[in-house]
């Protein structure tokens, strides 16, 4: 396994503006947040009112790039987050498909029992070309690459997105030992401390050319992950179009809008969230975030529990919460979990997040 970083200082920017494209508002939003109940007893924040407007994307001054090697530890306590606002409407990157509309419901498919198939891989130009260990020439971006890479055998690709006031390598050091020793992995650095698709959405762009260029990867898996302001970055890619994306795995997201096309979804959210109970979110439990990835992939309002290993976290025992909802043309996935960190907002990834995401994207080998 090697990591390198091709830059270790993150440009900084200013108060990067956000708001929410709040469609999930609307009667039908309303009654499937009230439906999907929680795993636990704890209240239903804000369940059937409207989503407030979201984003993490200013947080004290950002910390220094830390070395390539270097392993930052969960922070102790969660970054301040202000409310601001999305600029969805600059037009998708190349191959992507043109900007969702928020009023459109999503197409219709036929619904899928359990997971979907695997297809059959998709190699990259490059694959066959050289067995060399490719290197990636993109500012502020880690990556890593298996060992096992022979530049013959597609491998499958993850972008992992940093939450907001925190280096790259924090996330690094939470996914890395599940993820490294068989996927390509990038965990590129946003221009200021959260994301922005407006400023951002270039980066994700530039990742895919440096794949096409220098790598052999299977193009039909290729997947995202997010943590807080990066799940929420991956949320505004779906609003705005993205489909490069096999599946995605979200960590303490939120809503930008009421649907998207339809794509396999992991979503994590702490029972009690307080990062997502402030700044007017009122959706501590993650009732109004579950929604739009239900209503992307038409789920019915019933599941089934999912048994996920428990783990120790603080001296809590947690439970993952895990549940596969009935009837969605693509797999969906929730995880209420009772995990405190993140200081002890229940925001951060929980304990077993590693594992279920990395089990959730081998699900598409």
């Amino acid at each position: 396994m090697r990591f390198r970083t091709s830059c270790q200082l993150p440009a900084l920017q200013g108060v990067l503006s956000l708001a929410l494209l709040c469609c999930a508002c609307s009667s039908d939003g309303s009654a499937s947040q009230q439906a999907a109940l929680p795993a636990f007893s704890g209240p239903a924040a804000g369940a059937g009112t409207a989503p407030a407007p979201s984003a993490e994307m200013t947080a004290p001054a950002a910390e220094a790039a830390q070395p390539a090697s270097a392993v930052m530890p969960a922070p102790s306590a969660a970054p301040s987050e202000v409310p601001a606002t999305p600029q969805l409407a600059a037009p998708p990157p190349n191959g992507s498909s043109s900007a969702a509309d928020p009023q459109t419901p999503p197409p219709e498919s036929e619904p899928t029992a359990g997971a979907t198939p695997p297809e059959q891989a998709r190699p990259s130009a490059r694959c066959g070309s050289s067995g060399a260990s490719p290197t990636f020439n993109l500012p502020n971006t880690l990556f890593s690459v298996p060992a096992s890479y022979d530049g013959t055998t597609p491998l499958p690709v993850v972008i992992a997105f940093h939450a907001a006031g925190n280096p790259n390598t924090q996330l690094r050091g939470i996914l890395g030992n599940s993820l490294a020793g068989d996927y390509i992995v990038f965990y590129p650095k946003s221009d200021g401390n959260g994301w922005s698709n407006d400023a951002d959405a270039p980066k994700v762009d530039a990742i895919f050319a440096a794949l096409d260029a220098n790598a052999c990867y299977d193009q039909n898996r290729v997947f995202a992950t997010g943590h807080s302001s990066g799940a929420q970055f991956v949320v505004q890619r779906l609003c705005a179009g993205e489909s490069r994306w096999r599946a995605v795995a979200t960590v303490a997201s939120s809503v930008y809008c009421s649907s998207w096309k339809p794509i396999p979804a992991l979503v994590i959210h702490g029972i009690g969230d307080t990062e997502r109970e402030a700044y007017g979110l009122n959706d501590g439990e993650g009732l109004k975030d579950i929604v739009p990835y239900r209503t992307s992939n038409g789920c019915a309002e019933t599941f089934t529990t999912v048994p996920v290993a428990g783990c120790t976290s603080g001296g809590v025992q947690v439970n993952p919460g895990c549940r596969d909802f009935d009837g969605c043309s693509q797999p969906t996935r929730w995880c209420q979990h009772n995990d405190p960190q993140y200081g002890t907002s229940h925001h951060g990834v929980p304990c077993f997040g590693a594992s279920v995401i990395r089990d959730f994207f081998d699900s598409y080998h």
